[in-house]
């Protein structure tokens, strides 16, 4: 099974019938990818249901406006969930939305009907913005994105919320574990878990740090056989590495994973994400914090001269051309470096 035939099978079940599980903390993680600024409430506003977020998307057409197969299969997803029992009546609240030439950040708040809530990070978009937040990661903690999510859980819980659950995919992973590791006690004894879905981990030093083998036992990682994303950096902890259709780096879509009932396949993870994450820590371990930063200001630099502002634009001869122009005149540590960089997952 994939998402859509997971929806259809059980979403005729309330989740007093079939427990969350962790498919549908997937589900969960899909929905800040959406473009929601004029459909969901932020702070202080009154929460919406799945099925009144899809009619509203509806009748404003957000579909046209959506790029790439990705953010089209969740919209399709949401429309899915819409018309189900187990979906459809969750109440979904204090969407926030931030971008800008350093950040990229997204989250919004479900409500279960036990009353659990979750707390959903988006993972990195089509903004250039937010896949450099991705690579500072490699020298810099923390990141903006990492300190907007947890002023996001801070606000988002209420005094009244007694079982929480945060997650996200792919970056998204990331700044939930993030999120949970510098929380305050009082949120800290809420968290019953955090779901880090293909994220990057984080540098040794800050894995190796009390805060995080303080709630080390909360984080369930998963990542699909052939991960790339969810080997980056250190991680310690439970993984279970599981089934995908797609190959290499194409498996961090996870409307490729492969479900078994209510819970992912398990399959054994590759020697190739294996080699990956033994080569993201020689290339982080042999090279000095100012090396790491200079060898991303370059590389993003050269996007920003050659107008690559949305991944969307690598498909654009002229600028891919301009781009390979600018790296040409790099310094030649600089070319070695962010070469070095790109054959880790070559």
């Amino acid at each position: 099974m994939n998402l859509f035939q997971y929806a259809k099978k059980y979403g005729s079940y309330s989740f007093s019938e079939v427990p969350f599980n962790e498919v549908d903390n997937i589900v969960f993680t899909q929905i800040p990818y959406l473009p929601l600024n004029e459909i969901v409430g932020g702070f202080g506003e009154e929460p919406i249901t799945i099925e009144e977020l899809v009619k509203r998307m509806s009748s404003l057409k957000i579909r046209k406006g959506l790029k790439g197969t990705f953010y089209k299969s969740v919209f399709k997803l949401m429309k899915q969930l819409a018309t189900t029992k187990r979906y459809q009546s969750l109440l979904v609240y204090n969407y926030v939305k931030e971008v800008d030439h350093n950040k990229q950040f997204g989250a919004i708040t479900i409500k279960l009907p036990d009353n659990s809530i979750y707390v959903s990070y988006e993972g990195t978009d089509t903004a250039i913005s937010g896949w450099k937040e991705d690579a500072c990661m490699t020298y810099q903690f923390p990141i903006p994105a990492q300190e907007l999510a947890l002023r996001y859980l801070k606000r988002t819980i209420s005094i009244h919320d007694k079982s929480i659950m945060l997650g996200g995919h792919s970056k998204g992973g990331n700044l939930a574990v993030y999120a949970a590791m510098e929380s305050p006690s009082y949120l800290q004894r809420k968290i019953k878990v955090v779901y880090n879905n293909d994220g990057p981990g984080f540098l040794k030093e800050i894995v190796e740090s009390k805060k995080y083998q303080k709630i080390k036992s909360k984080i369930y990682k998963i990542v699909p056989h052939e991960s790339v994303v969810g080997m980056l950096l250190y991680y310690d902890g439970y993984m279970k590495s599981i089934k995908s259709k797609r190959k290499s780096l194409l498996q961090h879509d996870p409307f490729h994973w492969q479900i078994s009932e209510t819970s992912f396949t398990e399959d054994n993870l590759s020697n190739y994400s294996i080699r990956v994450h033994e080569k993201v820590k020689g290339w982080v371990e042999d090279l000095r914090v100012h090396e790491r930063e200079r060898c991303v200001e370059d590389l993003f630099d050269t996007l920003a001269f050659s107008d690559v502002l949305e991944t969307y634009d690598f498909f654009s001869i002229g600028k891919s051309i301009s781009t390979i122009r600018e790296i040409r005149h790099l310094e030649e540590s600089s070319k070695k470096n962010l070469w070095d960089a790109v054959k880790i997952i070559v």
